[in-house]
Order: structure tokens, then sequence, then C-alpha cells
């Protein structure tokens, strides 16, 4: 392998460990900390998982491996550059897709808010995690960072596979296989 691919794999097996320990820690320890908040009120609803939950969750989990797979690899999992390309890209477009619909939503709720209130009144910042003495939030920080961080994950997961595409190819032709 070219050692700018396995640079560029490294980083990417850095950045998805990042996603998934976000993801992993959105899912696994802030949703079930807000739902129990929630059961203590009567009348509110908890968080509920809709298909976008789980496409980030299941990219997620499938993106991490791929890639510590392609560094320590002794063959290819999948021998057709292209086939490796179609099936990185899925996932990540998922992550962007379905991240980015959340970023909409999250601009456009803030904005009507802001609107309905009266003026001088405390506006509300989309991502801001700061209370009302100016400290942040840590809860706040990682449902903000698993927003953005799949995104990222998205962005570097496509430039991974152009650059491997048009670089060269995975391993090369003349590695013996054990």
């Amino acid at each position: 392998m070219a050692p700018a691919i396995f640079g560029l794999r490294l980083w990417m097996a850095f950045v998805t460990l990042v996603n998934f320990s976000i993801t992993l820690t959105f899912y696994a320890y802030l949703v079930p900390l807000m739902n129990k908040g929630v059961d203590d009120f009567e009348g509110s609803e908890g968080f509920e998982f809709y298909w976008g939950d789980y496409a980030i969750i299941i990219a997620s989990v499938v993106l991490f491996p791929a890639y510590l797979y392609s560094i320590w690899g002794k063959k290819p999992l999948i021998s057709n550059k292209y086939a490796r390309a179609a099936l990185m890209l899925l996932p990540a477009l998922f992550l962007i897709g379905v991240q980015l619909r959340i970023v909409i939503l999250s601009i456009k709720i803030a904005k009507e808010m802001n609107e309905r209130m009266p003026v001088g009144a405390f506006e509300i910042e989309p991502f801001s995690c700061k209370d009302s003495e100016g400290d942040v939030v840590s809860s706040c920080a990682v449902a903000v960072s698993h927003i953005f961080v799949p995104v990222v994950t998205g962005f570097f997961v496509m430039i991974e596979v152009a650059v491997t595409l048009f670089r060269g190819p995975l391993h090369s032709s003349k590695e013996t296989y054990i």
C-alpha cells in the first residue's frame, strides 16, 4: 500500500473511532438519561428512535472496523476497487444525509423560536451549549457533537474513497498473501 494511502487510512481510523465513540456515548448514555428525566414528568414523551438513528448507528459501526481491517488486513476484503468505493460511500452518504437534515431542522426551530420571543429577550442559538451563567453543559456538547461529527466523518470517507480510486490500488499486486 502506498505510504500516502496508509497515512490517510490511519487518519480515517482515528476519525471513525471518534465518530463511533460519540455515537456510542449519545445512544448508550444520553438517550437513556433523557428518557429517565422524561419519566419523572407525566405527559411528556421520551426520545424515540427513527430510521435515521439506526442508519447512523449502523454506519458508525461499519466504518470503524472497515478502516481497521484496511490497515491491518493481509489481503483486501473486496478486491474490486469500484465495489469497495460503492460500499464505503453508502454509509458515508447516510451519515451526511441524515445529519444534515437534523442541522437544517435545528436551525429552523431556533429561528422560529427567536421570532416568537419579545424584543430584547434571550435569543436561542441553535448549537450553543452555554447555560444562563455561561458555563458549557457537557451533555449538550455530546449531543451537538453527535450532530456534526458524522457529517465530518462522511466527508472524510468521501475524500478517502476518491483518493484511493484515483491514486492507486488498495494493495500492491506484488504482495504475497499469507
